[in-house]
């Protein structure tokens, strides 16, 4: 986990959205016994939808990674919780640890690099180090270790 933090919620409906400046990003989440099914899109596309449950606990996996983006600005919007959940699953529960944003600044040099920020469920610029922000309503952010 990113600094020992994630944000999650067991309340189906809740959302949060996270913008973000570059070609790609990769979401990392919790995967667990205990974790749920979400949807997210980019740009206010099409719904994806990802199972996190594992039979064996992986705090910071990468859970879904975007195609593709034309360089520039992009918001991964809807992280919801759907409120379903694998039938081996004993909970609806979703962790988001972080993302990880790269870009492109031509075809042969790409640029890749955490977030830099716990948080990730908050909406805002994802600059520098040390970004402390709330989580959304309906969200909560815990300190696990992995």
């Amino acid at each position: 986990m990113y600094q020992q933090t994630a944000n999650w919620t067991f309340t189906a409906g809740a959302s949060a959205t996270f913008r973000f400046h570059g070609s790609t990003v990769a979401l990392h989440a919790v995967r667990d016994t205990d974790q749920g099914i979400m949807s997210l899109s980019v740009d206010g596309g099409s719904p994806v939808t990802v199972d996190n449950y594992a039979a064996a606990r992986n705090a910071s996996g990468t859970v879904w990674t975007s195609p593709a983006l034309p360089s520039g600005s992009h918001t991964l919007m809807t992280i919801t919780n759907t409120g379903g959940r694998n039938a081996h699953s004993t909970g609806n529960n979703i962790a988001v640890d972080r993302a990880d944003v790269s870009w492109s600044r031509n075809a042969f040099a790409t640029h890749t690099g955490p977030s830099a920020t716990p948080g990730l469920l908050a909406t805002g610029p994802r600059t520098g180090t040390g970004h402390t922000a709330s989580p959304p309503t309906g969200c909560r952010r815990t300190s696990r270790n992995a």
